[in-house]
């Protein structure tokens, strides 16, 4: 039976001379593995449908609960042509693909996290508003989409408020934030002041005036490393574009990196 829906490329796959096998994100069937054949020919009918970081309208038919689907039609619906024009913007795109295709799996339907995949690549795409503040955000969402939320107004060890002076610790092995009393005891924490978390509150809370929110380097190098170290932990194992995002944040110009085959 054919199913239909839009889909984001997550990674291709080469699987002939002729075809790939391409991994969409999906609002309706979580992530969708399908075999699309003839793909890699001139002429091919999907024209551009299965290239990494396209929105796609396509059909599919599904062989079995273990097996690739078939792909049917692929139509681009945004090729979000500016993430080709900037190594950052590009670079901060594929590492929040690389996180749908560690914390996601087939058969989750997740329209907020999917819409929330959609917007970023459209900033980031358009190039307005700060860059780190929209990974750090799509970081913070997706954790949360995941099942592992992060409480930012309150202590997991002993539920105090946090805010004020005080600052707090992001602790992946606590599962979220502690304060200043409870982090002698909590391994596998980072350090976060005050305007850290403040702005990291903001984030979360998905407000429109986080759009123009203009986030100072004491801000943000805390909090996405204090974020990096927590996904991390969550994952088993550093996510690979980690280290191209940290050579940009370090100034530096990253290797040419691909989504496909990883």
């Amino acid at each position: 039976m054919a199913e239909s829906t839009e889909g984001i490329v997550l990674r291709r796959i080469d699987y002939s001379e002729t075809s790939l096998v391409v991994h969409f994100f999906t609002p309706d069937f979580g992530q969708v593995g399908a075999l699309a054949k003839g793909a890699k020919r001139p002429k091919s009918r999907f024209q551009g449908g299965v290239d990494v970081l396209t929105r796609n309208e396509i059909v599919f038919a599904r062989r079995g609960p273990a097996s690739l689907a078939t792909l049917m039609e692929s139509a681009i619906l945004d090729d979000y042509v500016g993430l080709r024009a900037d190594l950052e913007r590009l670079t901060r795109a594929q590492y929040c693909v690389e996180l749908v295709s560690l914390l996601t799996t087939e058969e989750d339907p997740n329209p907020a996290l999917y819409d929330l995949l959609v917007r970023t690549l459209e900033r980031l795409s358009s190039g307005s508003g700060h860059l780190v503040a929209h990974t750090i955000r799509f970081e913070i969402g997706i954790l949360s989409a995941a099942g592992y939320g992060i409480d930012w107004q309150r202590c997991i060890a002993c539920g105090g408020a946090l805010g004020g002076d005080a600052g707090g610790y992001l602790s992946a092995a606590s599962g979220g934030v502690v304060c200043g009393r409870c982090a002698e005891r909590t391994r596998e924490k980072a350090a976060l002041a005050p305007g850290a978390l403040a702005a990291a509150r903001l984030l979360a809370t998905g407000a429109r005036r986080a759009e123009r929110l203009r986030l100072a380097d004491n801000q943000t190098r805390p909090l996405g490393l204090a974020l990096s170290r927590y996904i991390t932990y969550v994952v088993g194992r550093p996510p690979k574009m980690l280290k191209y995002i940290g050579a940009i944040s370090e100034g530096k110009r990253p290797a040419a990196s691909t989504a496909e085959g990883s």
